[in-house]
This record gives structure tokens, sequence and C-alpha cells, in this order.
């Protein structure tokens, strides 16, 4: 219990849990997904770039595609895996910019081990970590699109043989001729790559033509949305931020008014632990109590 009348509020980053989690399990959280968010862009990005950086960071990361894997392939679960990942990311970032403040340094949740977010060497790791770790996967989400767009092809079976469909094989978004409900969601389509000629559907994968690319679409877009969101909400007080200090204001200024005009009953307050009471309802003025407080004890007398 703080007994002290003028004593300083807590500062925001030291609010304890919220929901069952602290801000710094927030922090620990959110880096996790972020670690995991770039590592798999490095990982897809360098498989679509034709990079042998994918089976070196294997080891690290746990996971690798197979060798070979068709960039259109690739890139389809990077755009899946991505976003799902980013949507995470940016629900973790906005939980911990609502209850951290005053500067962007310190609504960002990154922390560089223990150095302070706001002075020297932690500035310069939130800035570069904003760069890493929240605008490199936007980035490579629109790489993996382009891709996925610019090589993929469907292909379909035709005389027990595959190939690519005769017309609109890179239309994404619209039904081919022959579909039907269950061409759709059987193993009727399939995705390829940027290989031509007859081996062109070898390696191809099974594909829901249509409702596959929108899926793809929609999460993207959600994506981006509500990463955008949290960024911004990073880089601006909170509301809620805002409402907390306005109501630490009032509530200080109603402490000073109450020890001005009854000094003597301030002190008695001071005393007994208390810095300050409203006689409506017996409650500590800006101070839990500990133990019930009577009528009596809260009645003021002019000196």
């Amino acid at each position: 219990m703080n007994s002290k009348l003028n004593a300083g509020e807590p500062h925001p980053s030291d609010d304890p849990a919220t929901n069952g989690i602290t801000l710094a399990t927030t922090q620990k959280l959110w880096l996790s997904i972020a670690l995991a968010t770039t590592l798999f862009v490095i990982v897809a990005h360098g498989q679509t770039q034709g990079s042998d950086i994918d089976p070196k960071l294997s080891v690290v990361v746990g996971f690798s595609f197979v060798p070979g894997l068709l960039d259109s392939i690739v890139a389809m679960w990077a755009i899946l895996i991505v976003s799902i990942l980013l949507i995470l990311n940016a629900a973790v970032m906005r939980e911990h910019a609502h209850r951290s403040g005053p500067t962007w340094y310190e609504r960002y949740p990154f922390r560089l081990w223990d150095a302070s977010p706001s002075t020297g060497l932690g500035r310069k790791a939130q800035f570069l970590a904003y760069v890493f770790f929240s605008i490199l996967p936007l980035f490579a989400l629109g790489h993996f699109w382009r891709v996925f767009l610019g090589e993929g092809k469907l292909c379909t079976e035709v005389k027990d043989k595959w190939g690519p469909l005769a017309a609109g094989a890179n239309d994404f978004f619209r039904f081919p001729a022959d579909a039907t409900f269950g061409h759709i969601f059987g193993d009727y389509y399939r995705l390829a790559g940027e290989v031509v000629g007859p081996d062109a559907c070898k390696d191809a994968t099974t594909f829901f033509a249509f409702v596959q690319p929108v899926v793809m679409l929609l999460l993207s877009v959600f994506a981006l949305f509500v990463t955008v969101r949290a960024l911004s909400l990073v880089w601006r007080a909170s509301s809620r931020e805002h409402q907390r200090c306005g109501d630490r204001d009032v509530l200080h200024q109603g402490r000073q008014a109450l020890i001005s005009a009854f000094p003597r009953q301030a002190a008695r307050w001071q005393m007994r632990g208390w810095s300050g009471v409203e006689p409506e309802n017996g409650r500590v003025l800006g101070v839990p109590r500990t133990h019930p407080v009577k009528t009596a004890d809260v009645r003021i007398r002019r000196p």
C-alpha cells in the first residue's frame, strides 16, 4: 500500500496481469511469433528465388520445403501461413500497445534485453525491429502473390493425362468452364508452376479452383488491415492511455483539494495509511484499502 500523500502513479509498463498475461509475457509471445514469421519468410523467399539459404536455415527453423518444389506451390503455402502469422502478430502487438506508452518506442513490443526502448541503443533496436519484423513480412507477402499469379497455372485431367487448361489456366479468380461442386472440391484441378511442355503438370498439387484463391486473398487483405491498424496504434497514443492519464489527473486534483481544505484530517489520514477518502461510499481515494472503513472514520469536521 502507498502511504504517501503525493506518491507517483505506477508506470504503464508495470501493469499487472490482464486476462492472465503480463506485459513481459506479451512481449515474449510477440517476439516468438515475429521470429517464426520472419524466418519462414526468409526460407520461402529463398526457395522461390532458387537460393541455397533453405537447407542452411532448416536446422534453425526446424522445417524445409521439399527440394525442387515448384515456386507457385511454395508461394501458395507462404501466402496462407504468412497471412495467419501476421494476424496473430497484429493481435498481440495491439494488446501491448494498449497497455504501454507513452512513446511509440515503448508501445512497440520488441525489447533488446534490458535496454530502455526510449533512449540510445534501445531506440535504434526498436527501429530495426520495426523494419525487420513488421515491414519486411508485408513486402514478402506481396512477393509471394507475384510468384503465385505469375508462375502458377491450373491443370486438369483429360483422357487419363494431366495437362494445362486450354483457356484461363492463369485466371484463378473465375470458375473454369467445366467447374462443378465435385470438380472444385475433388482432385480434378491441380496447381502447376513454371514448367512448360509435356511435363508441365508433372509435379502439380491438388488445388480448389476459385475457392482457394479467394480464401487466400481474403486472408491476405485481413492480415494487411489488422497489421496496419496495429502499427497505427503503436504510432499514436491509445485512447485508453489518454483516459487513464486523465483519470489520474482528476484523482490527484481531488486529493490535493481535500488536503488543502482539511489539513488536520489529512494528517490523520496519512497516519492511518490513507491518502484521502470519498465520504459518499467510504472508499479510499486513489489507494486501495485493505480493511473496511466505518462511517465514523470518514466524518469530517471543520477546524
